[in-house]
């Protein structure tokens, strides 16, 4: 499945075996660093309220990692392939 949805998508996630998972258990490792957390944690810094955070500040600060999830998510729900 992990080689499937890096071919049909692009986005790389690792099977759960790898981490002494049994294979029955079909379970994966994601891992949701490709973004500035540096970037991320000033602009959170720079917030004058405490509010939940907007989609807009998750778009602009951790792009692909949104990008990446919402492949998935086509992916799974309609075989959807970039």
């Amino acid at each position: 499945m992990c080689r499937r949805l890096l071919e049909d998508t692009r986005v790389a996630i690792l099977p759960g075996g790898d981490f002494g998972r049994s294979p029955e258990e079909l379970t994966a490792r994601l891992a949701y660093v490709d973004f500035n957390g540096k970037a991320a944690i000033e602009a959170l810094e720079s917030r004058l309220d405490n509010t939940p955070l907007e989609e807009d500040f998750l778009k602009r600060n951790c792009g692909n990692v949104i990008e990446a999830i919402e492949r998935i998510c086509d992916w799974l729900i309609g075989g959807k392939q970039t």
